[in-house]
This record gives structure tokens, C-alpha cells and sequence, in this order.
């Protein structure tokens, strides 16, 4: 079958898709449909609390999904200034 590689056993998915996590833009709910339709879904997690990363994963499937963050923010206010 052409969409059985190296990345699709390794990570078990049944599709070679990866969707982006797209910042705080994804939601849970579509990081899901992908993994339960059996590509990667994708949580984006810039600006998130831990308890609010947490909550999201948790919402997110019952398959495996991604999660990115940002760490360009560390350190630093909501308007980006140092603190």
C-alpha cells in the first residue's frame, strides 16, 4: 500500500498526514478528527498554561497527537517585555 513507510509504522498511523499545530489556533477537536481518522493531529500550545496544555492534550484523542510550543516568549510579559 502506497501510504505504508517507515513514518507511518514507526508512529502507527494509518495516513502519511501530519497536520500543523498552527499555534493556539488548533483546537482539540481537530487534532482528534486527524489522529482518529489515522494521521497525526496537531495541538499548538503557544501561550498555554501547563494546566491549560494539560487540558488540551487530554481533549485532543485517544490516538497519539503532536504538541508544539513556543519558547520564544519565555521570560516575558503578554506584550513581550522582558520581566
Amino acid at each position: 500500500m502506497w501510504s505504508a513507510n517507515a513514518l507511518t509504522e514507526r508512529l502507527k498511523l494509518k495516513w502519511p498526514i501530519i497536520q500543523a499545530p498552527m499555534g493556539n489556533i488548533s483546537t482539540p477537536a481537530l487534532a482528534a478528527a486527524v489522529s482518529n481518522a489515522g494521521g497525526l493531529g496537531g495541538l499548538g500550545m503557544w501561550g498555554c498554561s501547563a494546566e491549560d496544555a494539560a487540558r488540551r492534550i487530554a481533549a485532543s484523542a485517544s490516538r497519539a497527537a503532536a504538541a508544539s510550543t513556543s519558547i520564544t516568549r519565555c521570560g516575558r510579559n503578554q506584550a513581550g517585555h522582558q520581566k
